[in-house]
């Protein structure tokens, strides 16, 4: 979490996402934030009011199958769009956590910088990650934490396929 809780004291963004892989614990994220002092660190299913991960991903799988209860849906969808409104608002926003399968579909206008804590499964991963930030105009900036080992291919991947410039930053040159 050292290079994450870098990244984002030196970018000091006011409505950030962070991306943990979808194998990776929502909850320890937000545990290590908080431990290294992002107090508002929030996991996306607890703003939505879907209680723990399991339940979270229990009512995705049943939403996809169509069986989800109504009420639940409707609460998930009602605690979304006050999320949604106060990005939108620029109003205070926790540092929401989520996997990468999970920001599929979230539409926050306002996010400014995404952090992805690893390398997304592909490069269309890394577009639609990538794509929660800078909505409608707005500038945004992503930020994706790389082991040094897997920086040559990840960096080249990136730069080939979408023909953008990536900045390499040595995080161990930030405080």
């Amino acid at each position: 979490h050292t290079a994450l809780l870098s990244a984002l004291e030196e970018l000091a963004p006011e409505a950030p996402v962070v991306v943990v892989s979808d194998s990776a614990s929502v909850a320890d994220a937000v545990t290590g934030l908080r431990e290294g002092g992002v107090a508002g660190a929030v996991a996306l299913h607890r703003v939505l009011g879907l209680g723990d991960a399991k339940k979270a991903q229990a009512l995705r799988t049943a939403n996809a199958r169509g069986a989800a209860s109504p009420g639940v849906l409707e609460r998930a969808v009602t605690q979304r769009t006050k999320l949604e409104t106060a990005f939108a608002r620029r109003m205070a926003v926790p540092t929401v956590v989520t996997t990468e399968s999970a920001t599929r579909g979230l539409d926050l206008k306002a996010v400014d910088a995404v952090f992805l804590t690893q390398p997304p499964k592909s490069v269309d991963s890394y577009v639609h990650v990538a794509g929660r930030t800078g909505r409608e105009g707005r500038r945004g900036t992503v930020v994706t934490i790389v082991p040094y080992e897997d920086a040559a291919d990840f960096l080249g991947s990136v730069r080939q396929e979408l023909g953008i410039s990536v900045e390499e930053v040595d995080v161990t040159m930030l405080r």
